[in-house]
């Protein structure tokens, strides 16, 4: 009986997979959601609409125009009025999509996005000493010489010029979590009580706030986008779907392969079979008879994870 041995070549036929995921709604919690779509206005119901200063409207990180706010780091900025649903004095998730036009903040703080001011703080999102992710938390007022809780990450940022990031983060009761884009980079146990301090001072977008003169800050360079503002703490599984939702759909490709054949005997019955080790072999799918001599298999073979696959036609009676 006649065996004939189909070796895997060097031509691979790549398929797209596309990878789209469903968008749902968070809403729970939600006080404020600034997703900057030609301005600024609050999407969450709650009235919370900022004031433009400067700050032009710029392509998204999809290319959207007009979808995100760019902020030359003299003068932009975007105020919110306070209001009761910004005062969150408990647990808290604070998200924002960023980009930076310049790098070199010659360690001067940047917060992009915060409510109360440097030294009375209340929330936000830092790039601590132009170094380091920080998630400002709730402290009460005279912070700079009182209690300052802020879950900064411990590895300095080397941030890539026009790449965009998310932050989120989290205080859950006594347990603050600072996440970019989606994975963890520090969880620590704050100190001061959640709810010592809820002042009423605007919610600021791009700049510092009520800049203390002897504190270094600067203001924010480069864009901002995808704000969000929940009176209630995020679990990890959620900031890892909100980040696949709002990171959009993507497209992998697969390596694949689909067998062909040839110098068949019209007539005969063949059974295609697979090895991963060139010794045992697996019949795959049904035996077939060849109807030309040239033919095409019916189905690709995913060898994403196979470091090498094997095929032969072996006839059948």
């Amino acid at each position: 009986m006649k065996q004939i041995n189909l070796l895997l070549g060097t031509v691979i036929t790549c398929a797209l997979l596309v990878s789209v995921q469903a968008q749902t709604q968070f809403t729970n919690g939600l006080v404020a959601y600034y997703p900057f779509n030609g301005n600024a206005n609050d999407a969450s119901g709650n009235g919370n609409n900022g004031t433009v200063t400067s700050a032009a409207l710029a392509a998204d990180r999809f290319g959207n125009p007009n979808s995100a706010y760019a902020f030359d780091g003299v003068s932009s900025l975007i105020t919110v009025p306070d209001s009761p649903s910004l005062r969150v004095t408990n647990d808290i998730t604070v998200t924002c999509w960023l980009s930076f036009s310049q790098t070199n903040f010659g360690g001067a703080g940047v917060r992009f996005v915060g409510k109360g001011g440097d030294c009375g703080r209340n929330y936000g999102l830092w790039l601590d000493q132009g170094a380091y992710w920080m998630f400002q938390q709730f402290a009460p007022e005279g912070g700079c010489v009182g209690c300052q809780e802020n879950t900064a990450g411990t590895t300095p940022v080397v941030a890539a010029l026009g790449k965009w990031y998310q932050m989120v983060g989290v205080r859950s009761g006594s347990v603050s979590r600072l996440y970019v884009d989606g994975v963890l980079v520090r969880e620590r146990s704050p100190t001061c009580s959640a709810s010592t301090y809820s002042g009423n001072e605007p919610l600021i977008i791009g700049a510092p706030g009520y800049s203390n003169p002897q504190q270094n800050l600067h203001l924010m360079q480069g864009g901002l986008d995808d704000i969000r503002i929940y009176n209630r703490a995020f679990s990890s599984n959620e900031v890892a779907q909100l980040y696949a939702i709002e990171s959009g759909p993507r497209v992998d490709l697969i390596k694949a392969v689909k067998p062909s054949f040839s110098n068949l005997s019209v007539g005969v019955n063949y059974q295609l079979q697979l090895s991963g080790n060139f010794n045992t072999w697996t019949n795959e799918g049904s035996p077939f008879s060849a109807t030309n001599a040239s033919m095409v298999y019916p189905k690709y073979f995913d060898v994403e994870n196979w470091s090498q696959l094997f095929f032969r036609v072996k006839v059948v009676p």
